[in-house]
């Protein structure tokens, strides 16, 4: 079983080893699964760990905390080095690396903290919906 996390999972997970997003890191090991990542995403996660913003408010998130947890990512995670941009969504470019990332490794699942901005990708019925799950067939076919 393979996923991808968003960035606020890692966020929410690292800013509180006890809440939900944490939960989900650790069922994903528990069912033996894997947590896929990238380039991009370890960089977009990194600079939101940077923002001064959110580690004032929330002051969990100190450098050791942060270090530690992206140690324990890059250590556990399967890295996948070549991520095709071949999905674009002008409605929320910044969700196109999560989304390409979990075609480029056949990702059984893409959680993100806020479906509401993904959900209409599921419907078959609409012109991205449609696209997304041609890419995705493509995929499981080779």
């Amino acid at each position: 079983m393979l996923a991808v996390f968003d960035c606020m999972i890692f966020v929410q997970a690292a800013a509180n080893p006890n809440g939900a997003a944490m939960a989900c890191f650790e069922r994903l090991s528990q069912l033996g699964g894997q947590l896929c990542i990238s380039d991009a995403v370890l960089l977009e996660v990194a600079e939101v760990f940077n923002r001064s913003e959110l580690r004032t408010r929330l002051r969990s998130l100190t450098p050791t905390r942060i270090g530690q947890f992206l140690d324990d990512i890059r250590a556990t995670a399967r890295v996948i080095e070549t991520v095709a941009t071949v999905f674009s969504l002008p409605r929320d470019p910044n969700d196109e690396p999560y989304l390409n990332l979990a075609i480029a490794a056949n990702a059984d699942y893409l959680l993100t903290w806020n479906s509401r901005h993904l959900t209409y990708l599921m419907k078959q019925d609409t012109p991205r919906g449609a696209r997304i799950l041609q890419a995705l067939s493509k995929t499981q076919n080779h």
